[in-house]
Protein backbone atom coordinates (compact mmCIF):
# COMPACT_ATOMS: atom_id res chain seq x y z
CA UNK A 1 0.00 0.00 0.00
CA UNK A 2 0.81 3.07 -0.44
CA UNK A 3 1.39 6.15 1.70
CA UNK A 4 0.27 9.65 1.28
CA UNK A 5 2.88 12.18 0.81
CA UNK A 6 1.62 15.71 1.80
CA UNK A 7 4.02 17.35 -0.18
CA UNK A 8 3.42 15.78 -3.12
CA UNK A 9 -0.47 16.22 -2.28
CA UNK A 10 0.24 19.73 -2.07
CA UNK A 11 1.64 19.86 -5.60
CA UNK A 12 -1.52 18.43 -7.04
CA UNK A 13 -3.76 20.78 -5.08
CA UNK A 14 -1.13 23.52 -6.61
CA UNK A 15 -1.95 21.78 -10.25
CA UNK A 16 -5.43 22.64 -9.33
CA UNK A 17 -4.91 26.42 -8.57
CA UNK A 18 -5.15 26.08 -5.40
CA UNK A 19 -2.75 27.26 -2.51
CA UNK A 20 0.74 25.24 -1.88
CA UNK A 21 3.45 26.35 0.48
CA UNK A 22 2.14 29.21 1.74
CA UNK A 23 0.81 32.26 -0.84
CA UNK A 24 -1.86 31.00 -3.91
CA UNK A 25 0.17 31.04 -6.93
CA UNK A 26 -1.29 30.35 -10.35
CA UNK A 27 -2.15 26.90 -11.62
CA UNK A 28 0.19 24.50 -13.39
CA UNK A 29 -1.43 24.84 -16.21
CA UNK A 30 1.42 22.32 -18.14
CA UNK A 31 1.25 19.56 -15.71
CA UNK A 32 -0.63 17.16 -17.12
CA UNK A 33 -2.59 14.57 -14.84
CA UNK A 34 -1.16 16.16 -11.10
CA UNK A 35 -3.10 13.10 -9.86
CA UNK A 36 -0.37 11.19 -10.73
CA UNK A 37 2.75 12.71 -8.83
CA UNK A 38 2.79 10.97 -5.92
CA UNK A 39 3.10 7.41 -8.30
CA UNK A 40 5.93 9.51 -10.30
CA UNK A 41 7.67 10.06 -7.18
CA UNK A 42 7.45 6.50 -5.51
CA UNK A 43 7.87 4.78 -9.14
CA UNK A 44 11.17 4.54 -10.95
CA UNK A 45 12.73 1.12 -9.63
CA UNK A 46 14.06 0.51 -12.61
CA UNK A 47 15.64 3.82 -12.13
CA UNK A 48 16.49 3.04 -9.04
CA UNK A 49 15.07 6.50 -7.85
CA UNK A 50 14.66 7.24 -4.35
CA UNK A 51 11.85 8.71 -2.03
CA UNK A 52 13.33 11.77 -2.52
CA UNK A 53 13.25 11.82 -6.52
CA UNK A 54 10.62 12.87 -9.27
CA UNK A 55 10.61 11.59 -12.24
CA UNK A 56 8.81 13.62 -15.32
CA UNK A 57 8.40 13.58 -19.16
CA UNK A 58 8.53 17.12 -20.61
CA UNK A 59 7.30 17.76 -24.04
CA UNK A 60 8.99 20.90 -25.78
CA UNK A 61 6.61 23.27 -28.17
CA UNK A 62 7.06 22.99 -31.54
CA UNK A 63 9.94 25.04 -33.22
CA UNK A 64 11.90 24.92 -30.22
CA UNK A 65 15.41 24.08 -30.81
CA UNK A 66 16.65 24.49 -27.46
CA UNK A 67 17.86 21.07 -27.06
CA UNK A 68 17.62 18.71 -24.03
CA UNK A 69 20.91 19.46 -22.40
CA UNK A 70 20.06 23.62 -22.56
CA UNK A 71 16.91 23.09 -20.88
CA UNK A 72 18.24 21.18 -18.15
CA UNK A 73 21.32 23.60 -17.72
CA UNK A 74 18.73 26.33 -16.69
CA UNK A 75 18.05 24.83 -13.59
CA UNK A 76 20.98 24.08 -12.15
CA UNK A 77 20.22 27.25 -10.57
CA UNK A 78 17.94 25.63 -8.18
CA UNK A 79 20.46 24.54 -5.98
CA UNK A 80 17.94 22.32 -3.74
CA UNK A 81 17.41 20.18 -7.26
CA UNK A 82 19.53 17.80 -9.07
CA UNK A 83 18.52 16.95 -12.27
CA UNK A 84 19.11 14.25 -14.56
CA UNK A 85 17.92 12.91 -17.78
CA UNK A 86 16.96 9.26 -18.86
CA UNK A 87 15.65 9.30 -22.46
CA UNK A 88 15.39 12.20 -25.23
CA UNK A 89 12.11 11.53 -27.61
CA UNK A 90 12.29 13.24 -30.94
CA UNK A 91 9.66 10.55 -33.32
CA UNK A 92 7.09 10.46 -30.47
CA UNK A 93 7.38 13.51 -29.86
CA UNK A 94 9.76 16.24 -28.81
CA UNK A 95 11.11 16.23 -25.43
CA UNK A 96 12.93 13.94 -22.59
CA UNK A 97 11.95 12.14 -19.63
CA UNK A 98 14.84 13.23 -16.26
CA UNK A 99 14.49 12.50 -12.92
CA UNK A 100 14.69 15.12 -10.24
CA UNK A 101 16.10 14.84 -7.09
CA UNK A 102 15.61 16.73 -4.07
CA UNK A 103 18.90 17.34 -2.45
CA UNK A 104 18.27 18.53 1.19
CA UNK A 105 16.38 15.12 1.53
CA UNK A 106 12.88 16.43 1.21
CA UNK A 107 9.76 15.97 -1.03
CA UNK A 108 9.27 19.66 -2.20
CA UNK A 109 9.50 19.97 -6.30
CA UNK A 110 7.29 22.84 -6.46
CA UNK A 111 9.98 25.69 -7.20
CA UNK A 112 11.18 22.97 -10.14
CA UNK A 113 7.92 22.33 -11.30
CA UNK A 114 7.05 26.61 -11.20
CA UNK A 115 10.70 26.96 -13.25
CA UNK A 116 9.25 23.94 -15.94
CA UNK A 117 5.86 25.70 -15.87
CA UNK A 118 7.25 29.09 -16.55
CA UNK A 119 9.54 27.97 -19.51
CA UNK A 120 8.79 29.50 -22.66
CA UNK A 121 9.95 26.34 -24.73
CA UNK A 122 8.01 23.70 -22.89
CA UNK A 123 4.45 22.45 -24.14
CA UNK A 124 3.67 20.39 -21.06
CA UNK A 125 4.69 18.21 -18.54
CA UNK A 126 3.31 15.05 -16.75
CA UNK A 127 4.97 12.25 -13.86
CA UNK A 128 6.57 9.11 -15.23
CA UNK A 129 4.02 7.31 -13.49
CA UNK A 130 4.47 3.24 -13.63
CA UNK A 131 2.72 1.24 -16.24
CA UNK A 132 2.73 -2.67 -15.82
CA UNK A 133 1.99 -5.93 -17.54
CA UNK A 134 -2.00 -6.47 -17.71
CA UNK A 135 -1.60 -8.83 -14.33
CA UNK A 136 -2.66 -12.18 -15.39
CA UNK A 137 -3.55 -15.55 -12.88
CA UNK A 138 -0.74 -18.08 -13.06
CA UNK A 139 -1.01 -21.65 -12.67
CA UNK A 140 1.25 -24.25 -13.88
CA UNK A 141 0.28 -26.92 -15.96
CA UNK A 142 1.85 -30.37 -16.43
CA UNK A 143 -0.80 -31.60 -19.08
CA UNK A 144 0.99 -31.07 -22.38
CA UNK A 145 -1.80 -29.42 -25.22
CA UNK A 146 0.14 -28.95 -28.81
CA UNK A 147 -2.79 -26.57 -29.99
CA UNK A 148 -4.08 -24.56 -26.92
CA UNK A 149 -8.29 -24.44 -26.47
CA UNK A 150 -8.25 -21.00 -27.57
CA UNK A 151 -5.95 -21.48 -30.53
CA UNK A 152 -8.96 -23.65 -31.54
CA UNK A 153 -12.14 -21.51 -30.41
CA UNK A 154 -10.55 -18.41 -32.84
CA UNK A 155 -10.06 -20.88 -35.45
CA UNK A 156 -6.93 -21.10 -35.95
CA UNK A 157 -6.63 -24.46 -37.31
CA UNK A 158 -8.25 -23.29 -40.53
CA UNK A 159 -6.31 -20.50 -40.87
CA UNK A 160 -3.64 -19.93 -43.88
CA UNK A 161 -1.16 -21.10 -41.68
CA UNK A 162 -3.20 -24.26 -40.47
CA UNK A 163 -2.35 -23.94 -36.65
CA UNK A 164 -1.12 -27.32 -35.44
CA UNK A 165 -0.22 -28.84 -38.70
CA UNK A 166 3.24 -29.26 -37.44
CA UNK A 167 4.96 -27.02 -40.87
CA UNK A 168 5.19 -23.82 -42.14
CA UNK A 169 5.66 -20.19 -40.33
CA UNK A 170 4.10 -16.72 -40.78
CA UNK A 171 7.17 -14.10 -41.85
CA UNK A 172 5.66 -11.28 -40.12
CA UNK A 173 7.89 -9.22 -37.75
CA UNK A 174 6.09 -9.18 -34.49
CA UNK A 175 7.39 -6.58 -31.61
CA UNK A 176 6.55 -8.02 -28.13
CA UNK A 177 6.81 -4.88 -25.04
CA UNK A 178 7.03 -6.51 -22.22
CA UNK A 179 9.06 -9.07 -19.19
CA UNK A 180 11.44 -10.51 -21.87
CA UNK A 181 11.06 -13.81 -24.03
CA UNK A 182 12.79 -17.24 -22.94
CA UNK A 183 11.82 -20.06 -25.05
CA UNK A 184 13.29 -22.14 -27.77
CA UNK A 185 9.61 -22.71 -29.21
CA UNK A 186 9.66 -19.22 -30.42
CA UNK A 187 11.18 -17.71 -33.75
CA UNK A 188 12.86 -14.93 -31.47
CA UNK A 189 14.89 -12.79 -34.30
CA UNK A 190 16.13 -10.00 -31.72
CA UNK A 191 16.44 -9.15 -27.80
CA UNK A 192 16.56 -5.78 -26.72
CA UNK A 193 16.61 -4.38 -23.46
CA UNK A 194 15.55 -0.63 -23.01
CA UNK A 195 15.07 -0.91 -18.96
CA UNK A 196 18.91 1.46 -19.12
CA UNK A 197 20.18 -1.28 -16.47
CA UNK A 198 24.05 -1.25 -16.54
CA UNK A 199 23.69 -5.00 -17.54
CA UNK A 200 21.25 -5.29 -20.57
CA UNK A 201 19.22 -8.61 -19.77
CA UNK A 202 16.43 -9.18 -21.93
CA UNK A 203 15.32 -12.48 -20.45
CA UNK A 204 12.20 -13.24 -18.92
CA UNK A 205 12.34 -13.36 -14.72
CA UNK A 206 8.72 -13.03 -14.46
CA UNK A 207 6.72 -15.16 -17.27
CA UNK A 208 4.45 -12.83 -18.62
CA UNK A 209 6.43 -12.09 -21.93
CA UNK A 210 7.25 -15.36 -22.77
CA UNK A 211 3.23 -16.28 -22.11
CA UNK A 212 2.31 -13.81 -24.39
CA UNK A 213 4.77 -14.18 -26.90
CA UNK A 214 3.55 -18.08 -27.32
CA UNK A 215 0.16 -17.50 -27.39
CA UNK A 216 1.20 -15.02 -30.37
CA UNK A 217 3.65 -17.02 -32.60
CA UNK A 218 4.56 -20.46 -30.87
CA UNK A 219 6.47 -22.33 -34.03
CA UNK A 220 4.60 -25.20 -34.89
CA UNK A 221 6.74 -28.28 -34.88
CA UNK A 222 6.62 -31.32 -32.83
CA UNK A 223 6.80 -29.86 -29.64
CA UNK A 224 5.57 -27.81 -27.29
CA UNK A 225 2.29 -25.30 -28.77
CA UNK A 226 1.59 -23.61 -31.26
CA UNK A 227 0.80 -20.15 -31.45
CA UNK A 228 -2.22 -18.15 -33.84
CA UNK A 229 0.54 -17.17 -36.48
CA UNK A 230 3.35 -19.69 -35.88
CA UNK A 231 7.08 -18.97 -36.75
CA UNK A 232 6.34 -15.04 -36.87
CA UNK A 233 9.34 -13.34 -36.52
CA UNK A 234 9.40 -12.45 -32.83
CA UNK A 235 11.27 -9.40 -31.75
CA UNK A 236 11.65 -9.48 -28.15
CA UNK A 237 11.44 -5.88 -26.79
CA UNK A 238 11.84 -6.11 -22.54
CA UNK A 239 10.38 -2.89 -21.21
CA UNK A 240 9.09 -4.56 -17.92
CA UNK A 241 10.99 -5.58 -15.32
CA UNK A 242 10.72 -8.60 -12.78
CA UNK A 243 8.06 -7.28 -10.99
CA UNK A 244 6.32 -6.80 -14.36
CA UNK A 245 6.41 -2.55 -13.83
CA UNK A 246 8.37 0.16 -15.03
CA UNK A 247 8.38 3.79 -15.67
CA UNK A 248 6.28 5.13 -18.42
CA UNK A 249 9.37 6.63 -19.91
CA UNK A 250 10.68 3.17 -20.86
CA UNK A 251 7.77 2.07 -22.70
CA UNK A 252 8.30 5.37 -25.06
CA UNK A 253 11.63 4.72 -25.55
CA UNK A 254 10.73 1.64 -26.97
CA UNK A 255 7.76 2.66 -28.77
CA UNK A 256 10.68 5.76 -30.02
CA UNK A 257 12.96 3.40 -31.34
CA UNK A 258 9.71 1.79 -33.30
CA UNK A 259 8.41 4.54 -34.85
CA UNK A 260 11.93 5.22 -36.33
CA UNK A 261 12.25 1.24 -37.58
CA UNK A 262 8.51 2.09 -39.37
CA UNK A 263 9.96 5.77 -40.36
CA UNK A 264 13.12 3.97 -41.96
CA UNK A 265 11.97 1.07 -43.67
CA UNK A 266 7.90 1.92 -44.16
CA UNK A 267 7.30 -1.02 -46.21
CA UNK A 268 7.91 -3.80 -43.81
CA UNK A 269 5.15 -4.88 -41.93
CA UNK A 270 4.85 -4.19 -38.26
CA UNK A 271 2.44 -5.40 -35.73
CA UNK A 272 3.15 -4.32 -31.91
CA UNK A 273 1.55 -6.39 -29.15
CA UNK A 274 1.54 -4.55 -25.77
CA UNK A 275 0.21 -6.18 -22.96
CA UNK A 276 0.42 -3.39 -20.54
CA UNK A 277 -0.73 -0.57 -19.19
CA UNK A 278 -2.46 1.68 -15.98
CA UNK A 279 -5.47 3.35 -15.33
CA UNK A 280 -5.09 6.99 -14.76
CA UNK A 281 -8.76 7.74 -14.20
CA UNK A 282 -9.38 9.99 -17.00
CA UNK A 283 -9.98 9.92 -20.86
CA UNK A 284 -6.77 12.51 -21.33
CA UNK A 285 -3.96 11.63 -23.44
CA UNK A 286 -0.74 10.74 -21.84
CA UNK A 287 2.78 10.93 -22.94
CA UNK A 288 2.37 7.05 -24.02
CA UNK A 289 -0.96 7.73 -25.93
CA UNK A 290 1.09 10.36 -27.74
CA UNK A 291 3.48 8.00 -28.47
CA UNK A 292 1.50 5.29 -29.54
CA UNK A 293 -0.90 7.03 -31.78
CA UNK A 294 2.46 8.33 -33.82
CA UNK A 295 2.99 4.76 -34.33
CA UNK A 296 0.23 3.99 -35.44
CA UNK A 297 0.16 7.20 -37.86
CA UNK A 298 3.30 5.80 -39.03
CA UNK A 299 1.76 2.63 -40.16
CA UNK A 300 2.29 0.37 -37.26
CA UNK A 301 -0.41 -2.05 -36.46
CA UNK A 302 -0.79 -1.47 -32.82
CA UNK A 303 -2.49 -4.23 -30.29
CA UNK A 304 -3.65 -3.37 -26.51
CA UNK A 305 -4.99 -5.16 -23.95
CA UNK A 306 -7.87 -3.55 -22.45
CA UNK A 307 -6.74 -4.36 -19.11
CA UNK A 308 -7.81 -6.20 -16.26
CA UNK A 309 -10.20 -3.63 -13.67
CA UNK A 310 -13.59 -4.31 -14.64
CA UNK A 311 -13.85 -0.44 -15.30
CA UNK A 312 -14.48 0.96 -18.48
CA UNK A 313 -11.03 1.10 -20.77
CA UNK A 314 -11.46 4.59 -22.29
CA UNK A 315 -9.97 5.52 -18.87
CA UNK A 316 -6.84 3.12 -19.36
CA UNK A 317 -3.79 4.15 -20.99
CA UNK A 318 -3.06 3.15 -24.37
CA UNK A 319 -6.08 1.13 -24.08
CA UNK A 320 -8.21 4.22 -25.07
CA UNK A 321 -5.73 5.02 -28.05
CA UNK A 322 -8.30 5.73 -31.00
CA UNK A 323 -5.96 3.93 -33.53
CA UNK A 324 -4.98 1.07 -31.93
CA UNK A 325 -6.80 -2.42 -31.59
CA UNK A 326 -8.06 -2.50 -27.95
CA UNK A 327 -8.85 -6.14 -26.91
CA UNK A 328 -11.00 -7.11 -24.12
CA UNK A 329 -11.58 -11.11 -22.82
CA UNK A 330 -14.10 -13.74 -23.20
CA UNK A 331 -14.15 -17.04 -21.27
CA UNK A 332 -14.36 -20.15 -23.16
CA UNK A 333 -18.34 -20.11 -22.50
CA UNK A 334 -18.52 -16.89 -25.21
CA UNK A 335 -19.06 -14.77 -21.90
CA UNK A 336 -17.58 -11.22 -21.57
CA UNK A 337 -14.97 -12.37 -18.39
CA UNK A 338 -15.72 -10.53 -15.21
CA UNK A 339 -12.45 -9.22 -14.89
CA UNK A 340 -12.36 -7.71 -18.46
CA UNK A 341 -12.15 -3.90 -18.54
CA UNK A 342 -15.20 -2.98 -21.32
CA UNK A 343 -16.82 -0.36 -22.93
CA UNK A 344 -17.09 1.10 -26.45
CA UNK A 345 -13.21 1.83 -27.28
CA UNK A 346 -13.21 -1.87 -27.02
CA UNK A 347 -12.55 -3.07 -31.02
CA UNK A 348 -12.72 -6.96 -30.21
CA UNK A 349 -13.19 -9.56 -28.00
CA UNK A 350 -10.91 -12.80 -27.35
CA UNK A 351 -9.79 -15.75 -25.51
CA UNK A 352 -8.29 -14.37 -22.34
CA UNK A 353 -9.00 -17.19 -19.41
CA UNK A 354 -7.30 -20.04 -18.76
CA UNK A 355 -5.03 -19.43 -21.60
CA UNK A 356 -2.32 -22.38 -21.80
CA UNK A 357 0.67 -20.59 -23.39
CA UNK A 358 4.75 -21.32 -23.04
CA UNK A 359 6.45 -20.62 -19.46
CA UNK A 360 10.08 -19.75 -19.49
CA UNK A 361 12.25 -22.07 -20.11
CA UNK A 362 15.03 -23.90 -22.15
CA UNK A 363 13.58 -26.22 -23.44
CA UNK A 364 10.79 -26.61 -26.01
CA UNK A 365 9.21 -29.88 -24.31
CA UNK A 366 8.95 -27.87 -20.92
CA UNK A 367 6.02 -27.47 -18.54
CA UNK A 368 3.41 -24.69 -20.08
CA UNK A 369 1.50 -22.38 -17.99
CA UNK A 370 -2.15 -21.13 -17.79
CA UNK A 371 -2.68 -17.70 -17.44
CA UNK A 372 -5.76 -15.57 -17.42
CA UNK A 373 -6.00 -12.00 -18.28
CA UNK A 374 -7.18 -9.17 -21.07
CA UNK A 375 -2.78 -9.81 -21.34
CA UNK A 376 -3.92 -13.27 -22.97
CA UNK A 377 -6.53 -11.77 -25.56
CA UNK A 378 -4.43 -9.33 -26.93
CA UNK A 379 -1.92 -11.56 -28.79
CA UNK A 380 -4.13 -13.57 -29.86
CA UNK A 381 -5.59 -10.33 -31.90
CA UNK A 382 -2.17 -9.42 -32.70
CA UNK A 383 -1.35 -13.34 -34.37
CA UNK A 384 -4.31 -12.82 -36.46
CA UNK A 385 -3.36 -9.36 -37.87
CA UNK A 386 -0.24 -11.18 -38.40
CA UNK A 387 -2.05 -13.69 -40.73
CA UNK A 388 -3.73 -10.85 -42.12
CA UNK A 389 -0.87 -8.71 -43.03
CA UNK A 390 1.42 -11.53 -44.79
CA UNK A 391 -1.14 -11.85 -47.18
CA UNK A 392 -2.15 -8.38 -47.57
CA UNK A 393 1.76 -6.52 -46.67
CA UNK A 394 0.42 -3.45 -47.49
CA UNK A 395 -2.93 -2.85 -45.71
CA UNK A 396 -2.92 -0.20 -43.45
CA UNK A 397 -3.49 -0.53 -39.96
CA UNK A 398 -7.30 0.89 -40.44
CA UNK A 399 -7.75 -1.77 -43.33
CA UNK A 400 -6.54 -4.49 -40.64
CA UNK A 401 -8.59 -3.64 -37.78
CA UNK A 402 -11.53 -3.63 -40.28
CA UNK A 403 -10.74 -6.73 -41.55
CA UNK A 404 -10.54 -8.55 -38.13
CA UNK A 405 -13.76 -6.77 -37.09
CA UNK A 406 -15.62 -7.94 -40.15
CA UNK A 407 -14.43 -11.89 -39.97
CA UNK A 408 -15.26 -11.42 -35.86
CA UNK A 409 -18.45 -13.50 -34.83
CA UNK A 410 -21.05 -11.60 -32.95
CA UNK A 411 -22.39 -13.16 -30.21
CA UNK A 412 -20.23 -12.92 -26.57
CA UNK A 413 -22.72 -12.05 -23.85
CA UNK A 414 -21.69 -8.05 -22.60
CA UNK A 415 -22.63 -5.30 -21.05
CA UNK A 416 -21.34 -1.84 -20.60
CA UNK A 417 -21.49 -0.91 -24.41
CA UNK A 418 -18.85 -3.24 -25.11
CA UNK A 419 -18.69 -4.93 -28.93
CA UNK A 420 -20.08 -9.22 -28.81
CA UNK A 421 -17.23 -9.80 -31.69
CA UNK A 422 -14.78 -12.31 -30.92
CA UNK A 423 -12.17 -13.29 -33.10
CA UNK A 424 -11.70 -15.58 -35.55
CA UNK A 425 -9.37 -16.15 -38.04
CA UNK A 426 -10.33 -19.58 -40.33
CA UNK A 427 -10.47 -16.88 -43.18
CA UNK A 428 -7.24 -15.52 -43.11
Amino acid sequence: MRLTIPAMAALAVAAAGCDFNGPTQEPLSKLRHAHLLEDARQSGRTAGKRDNALGLIVSMKPGAVVRRYRVLERYKVLERYQTSARFEYQEAFSGFALTIEDTTGGTDFSAILRALQDDADIAWMEPDFDVESVPSLPEHSHAGQRIPWSVAMAGGQESSAISGDGQGAVPVPVYVLDTGISNPDLNVVEALDFRGDLIADPADHDGHGTHVAGILAAVDDADGLVGIAPGALVHNYKVLGDDGTADVSVVIAAVEHLIDLRRTDPDRPMVVNLSLGEYIGSESPTALDEAVATLAAAGAVVVVAAGNQAVDASHVTPAHVADVITVGAHDADGVLAPYSNFGSVIDLLAPGTGIVSLAPSVSDSGAPARMTGTSMAAPHVAGAAALYLWANPRATPSEVRSALVAAARPGIRVHGGTTDRALYVADF
